[in-house]
């Protein structure tokens, strides 16, 4: 649906109008998921059940490993875990390596054929990119 979309998009108001189709649709599913995915990183959670204890105990004492790791933690060491890690996943774990080298198979292929799609239907076989009614064609 989206080469076809885009292309009438294109074609009727001009090639920035397909980006704003996407941050429409973009914007729209991460509202969605915002709302409706549960957290699923053990150390938020388990940070948000020792904020809930203190809240409901009243013992402002009570920490969990997080905080207590967070607080140690300079700016190099986040830094370095944000921008290190991805990488080091992807090197070491095999099967995350072959997926990304799947993905980008597969992003490569789409694009080259809707890019050649175009050429090869509008300047080799001559037809038109959006189907004009009679009244439109001159």
């Amino acid at each position: 649906m989206g080469p076809l979309v885009g292309g009438f998009a294109a074609q009727a108001k001009g090639w920035t109008w397909t980006i704003w189709e996407l941050v429409w649709i973009s914007g729209f599913a991460l509202v969605v998921l915002f709302f409706l995915l549960p957290e699923t990183s053990s150390t938020n959670i388990l940070y948000r059940r020792t904020k809930r204890l203190r809240k409901t105990t009243g013992n402002s004492k009570l920490i969990c490993q997080p905080e207590l790791m967070s607080e140690s933690m300079t700016g190099k060491d986040i830094a370095m875990m944000i921008l290190v890690r991805p990488i080091t996943l992807n090197f070491l774990e095999p099967m995350v390596f072959l997926l990304n080298l799947y993905i980008a198979l597969i992003y490569g292929l789409l694009y080259i054929w809707f890019e050649s799609s175009p050429i090869v239907f509008v300047q080799i076989y001559g037809m038109r990119t959006i189907y004009l009614s009679r009244e439109h064609q001159s």
